[in-house]
């Protein structure tokens, strides 16, 4: 299941990171004496893995959703296979009790990813906008 989005991740990070290496901010680090590795650390590396998290948080989601098809073909015990089990049985409390719980985790794995923006680019701002 890792296997498709990989790619897509390897071409996010080399884009992400050839973006941040053009960017002025790195040659002005540059140019205030940070040798290239230090430069690396702290102005490329933060800014190119921006896509990466974006990209992984919207992959979880989607793991999420196809783990319900893999457990239930291979006949793997999981919470995949336990909300099909209980939609097949017409179990409603445990078929919402499982929704809910695959919702937060997607939730959480989203805010969690939001963190992560906020933390590697001071730009990001979260929270709602008035006005």
């Amino acid at each position: 299941m890792a296997l498709r989005p990989i790619s897509f991740f390897t071409v996010a990070v080399r884009s992400g990171v050839r973006q941040a290496l053009d960017s002025e901010h790195v040659l002005a680090a540059r140019a205030r004496g940070l040798s290239r590795t230090q430069a690396l650390a702290r102005h490329v590396v933060p800014h190119g893995l921006l896509p990466l998290w974006t990209m992984v948080g919207v992959w979880f989601a989607g793991l999420l959703g196809g783990s319900v098809i893999v457990e239930v073909i291979f006949a793997i015990p999981g919470m995949g296979r336990l909300i099909f089990d209980a939609i097949t049985d017409a179990d409603i409390p445990v078929a919402q009790g499982g929704v809910v719980v695959v919702v937060t985790c997607a939730v959480l794995v989203t805010g969690i990813i939001d963190l992560i923006h906020k933390l590697s680019d001071p730009n990001v701002r979260i929270g709602v906008r008035h006005g």
